[in-house]
């Protein structure tokens, strides 16, 4: 996740009323962004990675948020829940059928909102996701927009290992691709990525 993670849920708060709320989180895993949530009412997380689910556990735990939270380690087509918002968080670029997932989060929520990257360099071309980020904004298209914005975010690295690491579970193309950091030390890379309600 970006460096600059606090601004993004602020960011993610001012653009989205979560307080009071029942939130149906989709791809929570890892539980970065999950200070979202102090204000809801309840939050359904979920995610079909196991060791994020793990981490996801780690997090809400160490920050007091546990209570609110009921952890679903399952695929997001197999929810029957209801909630008052459905939140992709940055994951949307990752679901085989962005439309199909849009719809099925309609089914479950009256709002839907994604948090996700822009098909923008620099950081979609280092983890070959221009195309799949491209569909998903194009999936959110398909549908009335309420309301969007736009922001930038920044990941920072110490050095090329920790990028390494981040990204190596994205394939050769990518590993490739950010070999031209094999040098460098605490380095940035521009994040841009949007929240669009519809």
């Amino acid at each position: 996740m970006a460096s600059d993670i606090k601004a993004i849920i602020t960011n993610l708060i001012g653009f989205c009323d979560f307080n009071g709320k029942t939130v149906i989180n989709v791809g929570a895993g890892g539980g970065q962004m999950a200070e979202y949530s102090r204000g809801c009412r309840k939050v359904y997380a979920i995610d079909n990675d196991k060791s994020a689910v793990q981490k996801l556990k780690e997090h809400i735990a160490k920050i007091g948020l546990e209570d609110k939270f009921t952890i679903i380690a399952d695929d997001f087509y197999n929810l029957k829940i209801k909630g008052d918002i459905a939140l992709f968080e940055f994951c949307l670029h990752e679901m085989a059928d962005p439309v199909k997932a849009l719809k099925s989060a309609k089914e479950l929520a009256m709002d839907v909102v994604v948090i996700d990257h822009l098909p923008e360099p620099e950081w979609s071309y280092y983890t070959v996701e221009t195309e799949k980020i491209t569909s998903s904004w194009q999936a959110i298209r398909r549908f009335p927009i309420k309301k969007e914005a736009r922001y930038m975010a920044t990941q920072l690295f110490k050095d090329y290992n920790e990028l390494y690491e981040k990204l190596k579970i994205l394939g050769d193309e990518c590993l490739r691709r950010i070999e031209k950091f094999k040098d460098k030390k605490d380095f940035s890379i521009p994040m841009p990525y949007a929240i669009a309600q519809i």
